[in-house]
């Protein structure tokens, strides 16, 4: 999948680079790492680094200046940015044509990544932005109306792909299904599933099955790595 991230919606709206950090980029760093590498493709324009962050700095100010230099936070997830960082641009197999009309929220957009992206896979990443705080933004395409995916924070992905009905393998890291608690068993964190308040974790011993246990912290039994459960591996007795 296509998905290619919105420069539009950095703006210069941070008063500084930490309240940037705080409130934009940890968000987009879990949803980085919903990604499937092997399926996804992330691409951005060419002066995608040149777009204002804080009312006076740069990304690249932030990135490949003094800040990531200094700045303890970024210097920690630079190594995780970089979709954002490298190749590859989409300006390289530019698919929009320019003398058509791309219209978003009364602004024309043609030459962006979010007009790009109507004639990709229809899927953006947006910084949080007043204006892109949707999940759904709708593009005038001359006569027509496209929609397109905006992601932004953590979990939407795993929702995209559902939607879509693109398989993802079963994984306690999946946002939309687990929460990771503060508990270590056998050396794996522990993971509490949203919608029935169950534990599981990986066996470290074996690591080919998962164990379960409800939210009193009783044994359930075990899942495949595949999270088919087999409660006839339940053990009497036996608690998280």
């Amino acid at each position: 999948m296509e998905i290619l991230i919105n420069e539009l919606s950095l703006k210069g709206q941070y008063n500084s680079v930490d309240e940037f950090v705080s409130i934009a980029l940890n968000p987009l760093i879990s949803l980085l790492q919903e990604f499937d590498s092997s399926r996804d493709e992330i691409l951005k324009k060419y002066d995608l680094y040149s777009r204002f962050v804080t009312p006076n700095d740069t990304l690249h100010d932030v990135f490949k200046g003094s800040y990531s230099r200094t700045c303890d936070e970024i210097r920690r997830v630079k190594s995780k940015l970089s979709a954002l960082l490298d190749n590859p641009y989409w300006q390289d197999s530019q698919k929009h044509a320019s003398v058509d009309s791309y219209i978003f929220n009364g602004s024309v957009i043609t030459d962006s990544s979010l007009a790009e992206s109507c004639e990709r896979d229809k899927v953006v990443i947006s910084f949080i932005c007043d204006g892109y705080g949707y999940t759904k933004l709708d593009v005038e395409k001359n006569t027509t109306t496209i929609t397109v995916d905006n992601l932004f924070t953590k979990g939407h992905y795993c929702g995209l792909v559902r939607a879509r009905g693109i398989i993802i393998d079963f994984a306690l890291t999946d946002s939309s299904r687990f929460k990771k608690t503060s508990l270590i068993r056998q050396g794996q964190a522990v993971y509490k599933e949203l919608s029935t308040k169950c534990y599981w974790y990986l066996d470290n011993l074996h690591k080919d099955h998962y164990e379960i246990f409800d939210s009193n912290e009783e044994h359930l039994g075990i899942a495949d790595l595949n999270g088919n459960v087999n409660s006839a591996k339940r053990v009497d007795g036996r608690k998280l």
